[in-house]
């Protein structure tokens, strides 16, 4: 399986669109628990997995109490997170208000990835770039929130990160 994707309830994250997940803000750890080994902290968002299509209406409910809810981090890891630790995102426009701060780059050169862990990138786009795999290349993120290796010479980073 690819960098990119893994299954969910038959697809992967891959075939589905940004807009049919939704995003939880964590807030609410206590600071005494904050320091354990956890893969998420206060004010990070997660997509959340495995989720009923309820909570992609316009008004959702709240939460399940005392659940704990499959969600992925912004670098792509499997994460549980109770829900008295997470909220839904309001709105897009909070979203894209979190989105705008994560580090991005747009790209100089179309690229066709090579291997099921490059990621394919065309002249213009804007990419968020999650970390630096080493000194040639990102793991980045499309709008799709397709994950791959992008060279670093194909891209004028816009926000490092």
């Amino acid at each position: 399986m690819s960098t990119s994707e893994f299954p969910i309830a038959g697809r992967s994250v891959s075939e589905q669109s940004a807009g049919q997940f939704p995003w939880l803000m964590i807030e609410n750890i206590p600071e005494a628990q904050e320091t354990q080994s956890l893969a998420f902290k206060n004010n990070d968002i997660v997509r959340w997995l495995d989720f009923d299509s309820k909570y992609l209406k316009k008004e959702p409910p709240p939460l399940p109490v005392d659940a704990f809810l499959d969600c992925e981090t912004w670098l792509g890891e499997l994460v549980v997170v109770p829900s008295e630790y997470a909220r839904l995102i309001s709105s897009s426009f909070e979203l894209a208000q979190v989105l705008q701060c994560k580090p991005r780059a747009q790209v100089i050169e179309d690229v066709i990835g090579t291997s099921n862990d490059d990621l394919s990138v065309v002249t213009g786009e804007v990419i968020y770039l999650l970390y630096e795999c080493d000194n040639t290349h990102f793991m980045a993120m499309n709008k799709s929130f397709k994950r791959g290796w992008v060279s670093k010479r194909v891209l004028n980073v816009l926000l490092a990160p």
